[in-house]
């Protein structure tokens, strides 16, 4: 993940080691520390388990003494950013999604996708309002072919 500073020309760590105390956010809202590396003014945070991150934090423990600093040895402020996507279907079950006009037995979670079963009819919705988004569909399978 890219991370840039507004008020920072130049970005290093007091000790001339690798930035440390970064966290990304996984798909499911775990955070797992991560790893820094400061190429040409830009702070690129990764974590090997972490193939899609949502969200990176920055000396956000009670105790964390980072060295990243600017070139004037100012230390970087500790920091949150916002969520990257929020994802509606956590892969496991319906939470967060109440079914319209149906029995809840036709929608149901299954090897980590969201499957109706036609009978009876009826619609899906998130419990929660959104705007400005973008949903993104991979497969969409219909009487057992893909779409």
């Amino acid at each position: 993940m890219r991370v840039e500073f507004d008020h920072a020309d130049v970005l290093k760590t007091r000790n001339g080691k690798s930035p440390s105390h970064l966290e990304l956010q996984t798909a499911k809202g775990k955070w797992l520390a991560a790893e820094g590396e400061i190429k040409d003014g830009v702070l690129w945070v990764y974590a090997e388990k972490v193939a899609a991150p949502t969200a990176v934090r920055f000396a956000w423990g009670d105790t964390d003494e980072p060295y990243l600093v600017n070139g004037d040895g100012l230390p970087a402020s500790t920091f949150l950013s916002p969520p990257l996507s929020i994802p509606l279907f956590n892969g496991e079950d319906l939470t967060g999604w109440a079914p319209v006009n149906c029995d809840p037995s036709t929608w149901t979670a299954k090897d980590g996708m969201i499957v109706c079963s036609g009978k009876p009819t009826g619609l899906l919705r998130t419990t929660r309002m959104y705007e400005k988004y973008i949903i993104i569909f991979f497969k969409l399978f219909i009487f057992n072919k893909i779409y």
